[in-house]
């Protein structure tokens, strides 16, 4: 059972963003011979296939080589199990050999890629396989090989003299311009933050994702180099607090998911008679989100119907989507186009988003000292929306979590410096009111617990005995001088 588990069909899967200038790479080595996709682990080499097959509508077949393969027949029976899983792969017979692979080409729709991945780990007796792949492989049909090493000697001397087009670390490193469409994604669009992130990790899509993903805004060597500038500290404020749906303009829907889950229509909550539609709601949360960029039809059919087959996901997607649009009354706020479905964010207001886009214009928490006034009110008017994690109710889904984990990161991180600055303009009541949120959201934090016991220590006066106040999974008390604390 845990053999099956390495060996899927690629579907067009959930790319993090379209990546053109690696896409042209790999499209170039496609015409000229069998792909060699090899870097360093957390390169991006399995997301970049992934992300190719989805952009081109391209069907595949992978294997995730092993040790295990040791025996040929092992990697040829994995294979078959994952070709008859696909369109026409039904009537495909058992493989009882390497000219199976003729039978597989011809059964199976092309375009068609077939994929030969952690090829490093691959022991040499899979060699003859892959060579017959290459082979057999007709027009519309190729064989790609990803791995974290140049091709062994032993498999090249069984290919014709340049059949390997190599697709090497200059093609998979991170541009600028994929970091930005990445950090799209996270709800982070802040020019200075990514920049800074992209440097950071240097170009390694893995660790500039799980940057994002734990919320660090710029790295922390530059966090004194880059001063909050005059345009954001002087920025309007966002629309903070909900608007009213109606009226004369565009806008159809609020949405509050920081919290309470709940969407209003200018008639008011949405409200169900009978038991609410799960399904259509989950496809709602799904694409609040994921930001206005939205997300890919693909994505969210292996999601919610993962052990359907294409068409009939295709299927319960266009229903639930009906459903969600007839639920909502207003059709026109949930958009679909070229693969994609997403809430149209001129007729969909909602709170995370508008809480993200006012941490960007912020950009990165300062080191340390007061913060620019304006740039303070908008803030501790953003961080009011954060009532609580983004969809919190909702568990930890895989397509909610890294959203989430980024913005609450993102926004205890401001907690501390909003708190800071009001600690250095001596401004006690705001600054403890704001370490008290933080402790709200994260109990036990320790750079907010003690922030605020500096804060009701300095506060603290003779006449005020008994308003000290428990800390939420702290003791603050303990950090009033005791000489104080006993007159």
């Amino acid at each position: 059972m845990g053999d099956r588990v390495a060996v899927t069909p690629i579907e067009p899967h959930n790319p993090l963003a379209p990546r053109p200038g690696a896409f042209s790479a790999l499209e170039r080595a496609l015409a000229t011979g069998t792909p060699w996709v090899w870097g360093p682990p957390g390169s991006g080499k399995t997301a970049l296939v992934e992300g190719f097959l989805w952009a081109r509508r391209i069907h595949a077949v992978r294997l995730a080589t092993s040790p295990a393969h040791a025996e040929p027949g092992v990697a040829l029976a994995h294979l078959h199990t994952v070709a008859r899983s696909l369109p026409g792969g039904a009537g495909l017979p058992f493989p009882t050999g390497p000219e199976w692979f003729t039978r597989l080409f011809h059964h199976l729709p092309r375009p068609l890629l077939l994929v030969f991945d952690d090829y490093h780990r691959a022991p040499a007796a899979l060699h003859p396989l892959v060579a017959a792949a290459v082979a057999a492989a007709p027009p519309g049909c190729k064989v790609v090989v990803l791995s974290r090493a140049e091709p062994p000697a032993a498999l090249a001397r069984r290919l014709p003299p340049g059949a390997l087009a190599r697709v090497g670390w200059r093609a998979l490193r991170l541009s600028r311009a994929d970091a930005r469409a990445i950090a799209h994604r996270y709800l982070c669009t802040s020019p200075q933050t990514i920049a800074a992130l992209h440097a950071a990790s240097g170009g390694l899509p893995a660790a500039f994702t799980r940057l994002l993903a734990a919320g660090v805004s710029p790295d922390s060597a530059h966090h004194a180099a880059m001063p909050i500038s005059a345009t954001a500290a002087t920025a309007a404020t966002p629309p903070l607090v909900p608007p009213v749906p109606g009226g004369n303009g565009p806008l159809r829907l609020t949405v509050r998911a920081l919290g309470h889950f709940e969407i209003c229509t200018p008639a008011g909550p949405l409200r169900h008679h009978r038991k609410p539609p799960r399904r259509p709601l989950d496809l709602f949360k799904h694409l609040a989100a994921a930001g206005p960029d939205g997300v890919p039809e693909i994505h969210i059919m292996d999601h919610f119907w993962p052990n359907a087959d294409g068409d009939a996901a295709c299927r319960a997607l266009a229903t639930t989507l009906h459903r969600l649009r007839t639920l909502l009354g207003y059709p026109e706020c949930v958009t679909r186009a070229h693969g994609w479905l997403r809430l149209d964010p001129q007729r969909v207001w909602v709170d995370a988003w508008a809480l993200a886009e006012a941490l960007d214009k912020a950009g990165p928490p300062p080191a340390g000292g007061p913060l620019p006034e304006a740039l303070a009110a908008t803030l501790a008017s953003a961080l009011a929306l954060y009532r609580a994690p983004l969809l919190s109710a909702d568990g930890d889904a895989p397509w909610l979590l890294p959203a989430r984990t980024h913005l609450h990161a993102r926004v205890m991180h401001w907690v501390e410096a909003l708190g800071g600055h009001f600690e250095a303009r001596r401004n006690w009541p705001r600054a403890e009111a704001v370490y008290r949120q933080g402790l709200a959201l994260e109990p036990g934090a320790p750079r907010l617990e003690r922030g605020l016991a500096r804060v009701l220590a300095a506060s603290w006066h003779p006449s005020d005995t008994g308003m000290l106040k428990p800390v939420a999974g702290g003791e603050a008390r303990q950090a009033v001088p005791q000489e104080k604390a006993q007159s």
